[in-house]
């Protein structure tokens, strides 16, 4: 019904696609390579061989599990063709009407020479993609570690489910993210605030609770930019403060809305996080064998799916807090927010 393009216009914030583990992501690039050194070859009677390492280093560039296979397909068909285009130009034993050429991985370059020719000296070829270095174990660990805290937090705390976590995104540009389906989250009610603000912090408390106090990292600017945009705005915009009230952004701004009040919603809101910090390190302890699991999984596959989450939550005895129909406990901060 829809060509691929229109599917991708989508994006990953309404579409989910099968994600690709690391394994996955390499076959479906081998594959992909060779149809199209298989086209070239009939095309112009030369035999292309990619080695495994460029479909490593295509996957490395390339691949977003959150985007399935399409973006790994699409930096093969840009790769490959622009790769035997410079080989053609740099050595002139090679016409384009015969022989054979092999494109490999020397270190850190790419490489192509003609296998058999004792003569020819390999010539580098220029990456068509910005260099991305593998990540070292550590560091996805650390990762997997953030985006299992939000996880946990979350499937313990709130009634919304977890579609997808994936420990990189692709190309380097993002660490790591959770998909959530958010079907029965809306209206946010007061009684939730607790665990929606524990969900958005799970990331930074699962790294306090592994790596101690001073071995948290840079990495949660973003969670912690939306924890506190959202206590406040519920604060200052909805009402759900001690004191009930619309307040303007800027104390000096002409409005309807209340003025000279954002000392006092400040400490609300950090009273809130402080709170939901604390909820989510004890939902994260209370549920240590599921976490362990899941940064386990992760650090092997990189990403997981909702069936693989709930296989792993129905092994550890949490799955049925994925079931609708059974209350969440979460202990209201009395201070600062009241039960709906």
């Amino acid at each position: 019904m829809f060509r691929i393009e229109q599917v991708g216009r989508l994006g990953a914030d309404n579409i989910l696609f099968p994600p690709l583990g690391r394994e996955e992501a390499e076959r479906v690039a081998r594959q992909q390579v060779d149809r199209m050194t298989e086209g070239i070859r009939k095309r112009m009677g030369t035999t292309v061989n990619v080695s495994d390492g460029i479909c490593a280093r295509l996957c490395r560039s390339a691949a977003m599990p959150v985007l399935g296979a399409r973006p790994l397909v699409a930096a093969v068909q840009r790769a490959v063709p622009a790769l035997v285009s410079q080989a053609l130009l740099a050595l002139p034993e090679l016409d384009g009407s015969s022989g054979a050429l092999s494109i490999e991985e020397f270190g850190d370059a790419v490489i192509a020479h003609l296998p058999g020719n004792d003569a020819n000296v390999p010539v580098s070829l220029t990456w068509p993609f910005p260099v991305v270095r593998a990540l070292r174990a550590e560091q996805v660990r650390r990762i997997a570690v953030h985006e299992a805290g939000h996880v946990v937090a979350g499937v313990a705390l709130t009634r919304m489910r977890p579609l997808q976590v994936c420990v990189r995104s692709g190309a380097g540009e993002a660490g790591g993210f959770v998909v959530w389906d958010d079907a029965e989250a809306n209206p946010l009610l007061l009684s939730g605030v607790p665990g929606r603000l524990a969900l958005l912090l799970g990331g930074h408390a699962a790294e306090r609770w592994q790596f101690g106090e001073t071995g948290i990292s840079t990495g949660s600017g973003s969670d912690l930019e939306s924890a506190t945009r959202l206590a406040l705005t519920l604060l200052k915009e909805e009402g759900f403060g001690t004191s009930l009230c619309f307040q303007a952004e800027h104390e000096l701004e002409h409005s309807t809305a209340f003025r000279a009040m954002r000392g006092e919603r400040e400490r609300e809101a950090r009273a809130w996080l402080d709170e939901a910090l604390t909820l989510a390190t004890t939902a994260l302890k209370k549920e240590a064998r599921l976490f362990t699991a899941l940064v386990d999984r992760l650090c092997k596959d990189r990403s997981l799916n909702a069936a693989a989450m709930e296989e792993l939550m129905i092994q550890f005895g949490t799955g049925a807090l994925l079931r609708s129909d059974v209350p969440i406990a979460i202990s209201v901060p009395s201070r600062s927010i009241v039960s709906a």
